[in-house]
């Protein structure tokens, strides 16, 4: 049974002979977008859930509320007064969202350098990136990620591990089933880091993701239809010699190069065939023309 978020609160403080000043609980809740909390009773939906953390997943989400709580917490256990944690003390930190963004921040800082360049590849995968719509969180498996650094030039698999481990440590991402997912969703629009690595390149993000999406499809199907040709398949490769793509992937573009190679050969093919007969007909009367051109020129031999 999850601890609910106010004995979440005032438990700890308890137990550290902390006061925790009126109105700090509420506005914490109110944050935390806490379902039927102060400042939520028509209890709304959090916007940080996902679809398989509704009904029976509602334990997951709870939790996943918990680490933004000891984030703010201990932020404004560090600028108290006295013994007390105050509103104002609260607020001056920049609350939840600011956190947040320092932990990921400070995390980020003590990766080692090769870890601190897998981060990116990490966290864009972490994310579905939205096609006119917010960005929300992607659960990944882990060893797809881990696959998906090979082939990518300064980032190997203990890297991508070392990223996981760390984030993971700091609560900012959590095991979940058989995946790995951003603990809640507000570290994407909170973490300016995070914001500029799915910014940077969003359209090329975006045409990945959907690469990795279609990928998965036809690799269940195997519908020759689904694979890419023309332009399509030309903006995939090109969006893919940035961030090479997952083994699936790698796989379903293989599929398409070597589908337009063969569409190639039996344009070709068709072209010759029916080329054939114009080429032959403009052949023989090219050598019909020499020879009456021959004819003509050719002196008359007088008999007697």
């Amino acid at each position: 049974m999850p601890v609910p978020l106010r004995a979440a609160i005032l438990l700890p403080a308890r137990d550290e002979d902390l006061v925790v000043e009126p109105g700090l609980v509420e506005l914490l809740l109110r944050d935390l977008g806490d379902p039927g909390g102060p400042g939520d009773p028509g209890g709304a939906a959090d916007p940080g859930r996902t679809t398989a953390e509704t009904g029976a997943g509602a334990n997951a989400a709870e939790a996943g509320r918990l680490p933004l709580l000891a984030h703010a917490l201990q932020a404004t256990w560090q600028v108290r007064r006295g013994h007390t944690l105050t509103v104002e003390g609260y607020r001056r930190t920049g609350g939840i969202r600011k956190a947040v963004a320092t932990t990921a921040d400070r995390v980020y800082e003590g990766l080692d350098e090769a870890a601190r360049r897998a981060a990116p590849r990490v966290f864009v995968q972490l994310v579905n990136v939205g096609d006119r719509t917010a960005d929300t969180r992607a659960p990944r498996n882990p060893e797809s990620l881990l696959s998906a650094a090979r082939g990518t030039h300064g980032i190997d698999r203990d890297a991508v591990a070392a990223v996981l481990h760390a984030f993971t440590r700091a609560r900012l991402l959590t095991p979940y089933r058989d995946s790995v997912v951003i603990t809640h969703e507000t570290l994407i629009s909170a973490w300016p880091r995070l914001r500029s690595w799915v910014d940077d390149d969003r359209a090329g993000n975006l045409l990945r993701q959907r690469l990795a999406q279609d990928a998965d499809l036809w690799t269940r199907s195997r519908v020759a239809n689904l694979l890419y040709r023309g332009n399509r398949l030309a903006d995939a490769r090109k969006a893919v010699t940035a961030a090479p793509p997952p083994g699936t992937a790698r796989e379903f573009l293989a599929a398409s190069q070597r589908q337009a190679g063969r569409a190639t050969r039996r344009r070709r093919t068709l072209v010759a065939v029916l080329t054939a007969p114009a080429v032959l007909a403009s052949g023989a009367a090219v050598l019909a023309a020499r020879q009456s051109a021959s004819a003509s020129t050719t002196p008359s031999t007088a008999t007697s």
